[in-house]
Formats: C-alpha cells, structure tokens, sequence
C-alpha cells in the first residue's frame, strides 16, 4: 500500500512515518463547519474518514484499527503477534491539532489477499471490520508488546523557564507531553503548588541548576490517568504528587512513592499546597525538632504557605504556636490557620518573652533566615531549638557558637530533600501520619492567591516579593 490514501509529508523517524490527523481528514473531507475543537467532536469527523482510508489500504499484510479499546489490541495481537499495524492515536487536545497517524516500516509481508476481500462489502457498506474499533479517546499508553509500539503524540501547555533572569523569564509554550516510564504514574493536572525553590530555579540560585529551558513545578494534585500494576493507584484516583519539576503543566509523570491519595475532603487546589509544605514540616517539628505536646513553638514568616503549614500542624500536634508575621493583613492570615498568638516581626522578640512569662520558646521554625536570627536564639527556652528551614529574607546568617552553650540550645538544619532522597519511602510514611488530621480538617491549606496558567510569572513573582498571604496555586483545570 506503501502511504495510499494519506496526505501529508511523512516526518522520517527509525520507527516511524508520521502524518498529521488534519491532513487525513482533509484528504476524506467530512461535514463541519471549523475545526473540531473537542474530542466528541473530532471522533465524529473521524468514523467516516477512517473508514474510507481503510477503503483505500492495498497491500494484503497489514491490519488496520484504531486506537481505541485495549480489548482490540490485545485481540489483535493474539491473532497477528508482531505484524505491522495502523495506528490512529487520539486524545485531548485537539485544537492543537497534535494528532498523529502512523506506519511502522518494516517491510512487506505478504498474507494473501482473502481477508481483505471478505471484509469489502462491510467497508463499502460503512461497517468497520470487526477488528477495527471506532475511535475513543486514548487512556492509556504502554505498548502491548515490543512488536507493537503504541504511542500518542500530544502537545500540552506547560510553564517553562527559558533563561535565568527571574520570574519575568517564565513563558507559557506548548510542549510534547510528557511519556512516562513503565513505572511511573501519569497525572492530569488540576492545580500547582507554587513553591520559593521555583523563585530561585528562575534565577539560577537554586541548589539544583537545570540547564534552561525547563518546566517549572513540583507539586501537584489531580487525577490519575494511568498508573503500573502493583503502583497502588488507578486510572480516575484522585491524588497529590511531588515530581519535582515539570508540575506547571496540564500533565506530569511521577514516580508512585511521590503520589499520595488525596482525602475526599479537600480539593485539588488544597491539596497542591500539601505535599512540599506540610511534609517538610512534619520532618522539621516531628523528625528534627522533636515536639511535645504542650511546647511553645515560635513560627516566622507564619503568613507564607510553609508559614501557615508549620501553624498548623504545630497545633494539631498540641503545641502553643505564637505566629510572626510583618503586617497586620497577614496576621489575620496567621489566625486563620490556627496561631493563638500573632506579633509582628518588629519586636517579635519581647512580644515571645512576655507571652511565655520570660520562659522563652521551645521551637522556633524559620524558614525567613536574615536579621531576625540572632533574637530567633534568643528567644529560645533552655534546651531550645532553631528550626533552620530557609532564608526567604535573602541573607543568610551566621551563629555565633557560644550562644549555644548558654543555655544548651540547638540550631538544627531542616534537609528534607537531603534526608527522603536516598530513602523515597519515608515520603508515604510522612503522609500516611499526617492522613488522619488531613481527613478530620486539623490541616486544611489556607490559600492565598490562585492564578491561571498564562499568569504563572505573577504567581512566582507574588512569593519572590514576600507579598504572599497563605498558599499561592495555579490552577491548571
């Protein structure tokens, strides 16, 4: 048959020749008015197209389907394992007219010509031979066996960082979507957590340096399109995930130890604002900072999303949380999100006295770093400890060590990453505590601005500038 019946410039690939589904669809014109800009609607257009391109297929060795049912596939190879196939891959997406229709070459092998006659009268009728599903959008990805390499072409919106100037650097580009490993989960996504580390990223200070471009994002929550056996999700779970990058997107893949079931209770916008920031917390006060039920614990910068998540889960923990916060606006936000006392930064440091009896706090969580340091040790209680998370205030300081001694307490660093790297699985240990005061509502995200895809660069300028009040997401769905 060679490309009968199929217009447009093949693009040479080793495996594959590949011609846009438009062309098709203008080589067998079909009734409509404009493009077809759902999927419903490109699979009507598409049923009669097929069908006359099946019409036109010559050679006796191939045999032809759509992508649709796997049940088709699977028959498919059953009867002909390892034989050449047509494969029409669909999807969302379709205004952007990334669809692909594609031939694998291999060569001929010829089969005689019997089948093709037995079915002609069902073609000519308008019934697809029976080995030939109608066309559905496309669910699934992983190829059913090396002889058959499946795939679908798609392109996605994704936020990427094209130069390391700053927020301002960031571009919405339409990019190929992503293709997961056999082991990986795959994630529509709904909503994304907008995090400091992707202020940095855009400026090349992070301590990770990806050369540009690349795609922002690192936490996520939406809903699972496809995912490996023995992984512990299904297509249509509802789920957060930590990828690490490429979360500002309408798809990323993750590994399943960085997806988490997300509780009915909370949405995807609450629960993109959970994986960073409350799991880094939980290492911080629960791991590193070793709380007790009935400790004083000092949050700075307790109006910010890492702010808010240390208030929270600082009291559902039983601790009493006195939160700093730079305004009087963002007090209000500190309160919101469980604080019994709220001080400004200004004088934080007589404020805690004074509200601990001259005691002092046990824990202080600072994610700001900066000036605020040197008053952060001494506001500790004996045996105290400094929760060094960040320095979102730019500076980072130094200690002098004899402070320390005075009343034996503790700077303590809060090296997440560093510490769940080598050992993934602590991750779904860390969520599976914190379920329980995720689906009673101890923690619930208090959400700050939430921005479209095409205002990425605002949303990550928001946190650059210390203008955030609560949570900042993106809201991709």
């Amino acid at each position: 048959m060679g490309t009968a019946g199929i217009a447009g410039e093949p693009r040479n690939d080793a495996r594959w020749n590949e011609y846009d589904l438009m062309d098709l669809l203008e080589r067998y014109p079909v009734p409509t008015g404009s493009a077809p800009e759902t999927t419903q609607e490109l699979q009507r257009l598409l049923d009669p197209a097929l069908e006359a391109w099946i019409d036109d297929l010559e050679a006796d060795d191939w045999r032809s389907f759509s992508a649709g049912a796997a049940e088709a596939l699977a028959d498919l190879r059953t009867q002909s394992p390892g034989r050449d196939a047509v494969v029409v891959t669909s999807g969302g997406g379709v205004r952007r007219s990334a669809f692909r229709v594609g031939r694998r070459d291999r060569g001929a092998q010829p089969r005689g010509r019997q089948r093709r006659h037995q079915h002609a009268d069902r073609r000519r009728s308008g019934c697809l031979p029976a080995h030939v599903q109608r066309p559905r959008a496309l669910h699934w990805r992983t190829p059913l066996d090396a002889h058959l390499p499946i795939e679908r072409i798609r392109r996605m919106r994704a936020v990427q960082v094209t130069r390391l100037d700053g927020p301002r650097s960031i571009e919405v580009v339409e990019v190929d979507d992503p293709r997961p490993k056999d082991t990986e989960v795959l994630i529509d996504v709904h909503a994304a957590g907008v995090t400091f580390p992707d202020v940095l990223l855009t400026r090349g200070e992070y301590q990770l340096k990806p050369e540009p471009p690349f795609i922002l994002g690192c936490e996520v929550a939406g809903v699972v399109r496809s995912a490996p056996d023995g992984s512990g999700f299904k297509a249509g779970d509802h789920v957060a995930a930590f990828p690490g990058f490429g979360g500002f997107a309408e798809e990323v893949a993750a590994d399943p130890a960085l997806v988490f079931p997300l509780p009915e209770n909370l949405s995807f916008t609450a629960g993109a604002g959970l994986p960073m920031n409350y799991l880094t917390v939980h290492f911080a006060l629960a791991r590193r900072g070793r709380l007790r039920t009935g400790e004083t614990v000092l949050v700075h910068g307790a109006a910010g999303g890492v702010g808010t998540a240390a208030v929270q889960l600082a009291r559902a923990l039983g601790a009493q949380v006195i939160a700093v916060v730079s305004t009087e606006a963002k007090a209000e936000t500190a309160r919101r999100a469980g604080a019994h006392h709220t001080v400004l930064a200004d004088g934080f440091r007589a404020a805690a006295a004074e509200l601990t009896g001259g005691r002092g706090v046990d824990i202080v969580v600072d994610p700001v770093g900066g000036d605020r340091f040197t008053d952060s040790l001494r506001s500790l209680a004996p045996e105290g400890r400094l929760l060094v998370i960040g320095f979102t205030g730019g500076e980072i300081p130094t200690v002098k060590v004899n402070r320390l001694l005075l009343n034996n307490i503790s700077v303590v660093g809060i090296g997440w990453g560093a510490f769940w790297v080598p050992r993934p699985g602590y991750l779904r240990e860390q969520w599976d505590e914190l379920l329980p005061l995720l689906a009673d509502g101890s923690l619930d995200p208090v959400l700050g601005s939430t921005y479209g895809l095409e205002n990425a660069s605002d949303a990550v300028l928001e946190l650059a500038e210390r203008a955030a009040a609560g949570k900042v997401v993106l809201q991709i769905r």
